[in-house]
């Protein structure tokens, strides 16, 4: 997807991707949009036990052990371990720390790069549950956000669809072909309802 995403992009503005984050973003922020952009993470479901507890160590010494925080450590790590293998590190870090990461992440971390570790950490998680939330909020109340809705839809399609309904039905208590159908109208929720409901 980020192989894609990176020609697109040149198509659409004439420039490379990587290009743009150097010239828009800056220090830490910007090394972890460029690390992303590497597309580095382990597409494997496979799963390591002693690995784990080795990564969650290194985070607890670059973060709270550390006079400062070592960001290139949380990123090295958040970036390119399997979503299977970070869940079995989250779980090492509660060991080792006494705290979730995500609480270790406030504590070391601020704004942007604050929000993209704890997006990247979500994500990890619970890919289905990130993805109900974004489309609970984009069809909600006054956060309707058709854009965001139809980028959504764009980069879930054929892929996470059943697990996002899941996640949703499970959050909200609602099915997310429900939701649909009671937050959108005409032609634009036919084509919502055919891509995100997963039914």
């Amino acid at each position: 997807k980020i192989q894609a995403l990176k020609i697109a992009y040149k198509q659409e503005y004439g420039v490379q991707l990587s290009e743009a984050i150097t010239n828009e973003t800056s220090g830490h922020f910007k090394n972890l949009l460029l690390l992303l952009l590497k597309a580095t993470r382990d597409d494997t479901d496979n799963i390591n036990i002693s690995m784990a507890r080795r990564d969650a160590d290194q985070l607890y010494i670059a973060g709270e052990l550390s006079w400062g925080t070592d960001e290139s450590t949380f990123a090295e790590i958040i970036c390119t371990r399997n979503f299977r293998q970070l869940r079995l590190v989250f779980d090492e870090y509660i060991k080792t720390s006494q705290m979730k990461i995500e609480k270790s992440l406030q504590r070391e971390m601020s704004g942007d790069l604050l929000q993209g570790f704890l997006t990247l950490v979500k994500v990890a998680r619970d890919r289905g549950e990130f993805f109900a939330e974004k489309i609970y909020a984009a069809t909600s109340g006054l956060l309707n956000s058709d854009n965001e809705l139809i980028r959504i839809a764009v980069s879930q399609a054929e892929v996470d669809t059943g697990m996002i309904a899941a996640a949703f039905e499970r959050k909200y208590g609602v099915t997310l072909f429900n939701h649909l159908s009671n937050a959108l109208s005409g032609d634009y929720k036919n084509l919502m309802l055919a891509v995100l409901s997963g039914s």
